[in-house]
């Protein structure tokens, strides 16, 4: 069972006026170390989108971002370990085509080629206390290789030069069909008001 984090995520700034960039800021925390949060975003004009964390450099978990096109497959993924950097993807994204982020710590990797295939992890709640971390604080979350304490606190920022970006913090899986038919219907909706 995958663990969400929707509960906590909060919607920090987004700005969507014209001549100006468009960027939105989540922030949350999970309760475990397996805990995946997923967000989706669309622009309506083709161009480049990019999606970085803040958590590893203010004292946060180490992150990875996967991303995942409408249909669910697999495009690719970043993390920031080895280099001690936060994670961050950019992705040349194609006008009003939907696209899903995966935020997830660092080891919980998304297994391929589809989301719903789940995460490397997946059930492991502790997992950083375990091998290949080798840490030696028995049990506990949130640990860096060699056993040092990070909190649980992230934040992802959604950024492009379209105004109009569109990025939302999404549910849990059982409810994802609702909400991809729900954004499908918005999506309509603002092109008709658009036309008229």
């Amino acid at each position: 069972m995958l663990r969400y984090g929707l509960g906590i995520v909060s919607l920090l700034f987004a700005a969507a006026f014209n001549g100006q960039a468009g960027v939105i800021t989540f922030q949350g925390t999970f309760s475990v170390d397996d805990e995946v949060q997923l967000f989706s975003y669309r622009v309506p004009t083709t161009g480049s989108v990019t999606v970085s964390t803040t958590s590893y450099a203010t004292g946060g978990f180490q992150t990875i971002l996967s991303l995942f096109d409408a249909s669910h497959n697999f495009l690719f993924d970043n993390s920031g370990y080895g280099s001690a950097t936060d994670a961050s993807i950019t992705w040349n994204s194609v006008a009003d085509e939907l696209f899903i982020v995966a935020l997830t710590e660092y080891d919980n990797f998304a297994v391929q080629p589809m989301l719903e295939d789940g995460f490397s992890q997946q059930g492991n709640g502790n997992f950083t206390a375990d091998a290949p971390f080798n840490n030696p604080t028995p049990g506990g979350s949130f640990l860096l290789p060699g056993g040092e304490q990070r909190t649980s606190s992230w934040a992802v920022e959604f950024s492009s030069a379209d105004p109009e970006l569109e990025a939302t913090a999404l549910p849990e899986p059982s409810t994802f069909g609702l909400f991809l038919g729900g954004a499908a219907a918005l999506s309509y909706w603002r092109r008709r008001r658009k036309t008229a």
